[in-house]
């Protein structure tokens, strides 16, 4: 018995027939906002006391109890701001605005809080907001920080 083997070499041309692109889709810009402060200097709670426990406080930063700023556009704004921090002392750990009602009290995260981050854009509707700021107080130890240092809320459109 004889084996035999045969090799079959087909070579095919390839031939392009046609090439196709999409369409580039522009993509808009939101409208940007504008907003104007109430004031310069915010107001809040005249002091803290530290105890033996740790404490969370929701903290009302306001224009002597007005509204800290008006959104007069509706669009996307701005903020920018460090939350100062000194662990074991207290720390900041939320930064919101609120339309709601001032007559209703601290309100942080109820209706009308829209949470805000430093450098992230927010769409705002015309209105008139002010800030709430969630903070920790440690528990009281002779190292304990004093005064809680302020900072500054820059808005950009």
């Amino acid at each position: 018995m004889i084996a035999t083997a045969s090799l079959i070499v087909a070579v095919y041309a390839v031939t392009q027939l046609f090439t196709q692109n999409t369409p580039t889709i522009p993509v808009r810009n939101p409208g940007a906002g504008v907003a104007a402060s109430n004031c310069s200097n915010l107001a809040g709670l005249a002091y803290l006391t530290y105890t033996t426990s740790q404490q969370s406080y929701n903290l009302n930063f306001t224009c002597a109890g007005g509204y800290a700023f008006s959104v007069t556009v509706p669009g996307v704004l701005f903020p920018t701001f460090t939350l100062p921090s000194n662990y074991p002392s207290y720390s900041y750990y939320s930064m919101s605005i609120l339309n709601s009602s001032l007559a209703y009290g601290n309100n942080c995260g109820g209706i009308g809080s829209y949470s805000i981050s430093s450098g992230r854009s927010i769409a705002l509707s015309v209105g008139s907001y002010y800030y709430c700021a969630g903070l920790i107080l440690y528990p009281y130890t002779p190292n304990s920080a004093s005064p809680i240092p302020s900072f500054s809320i820059t808005w950009s459109s």
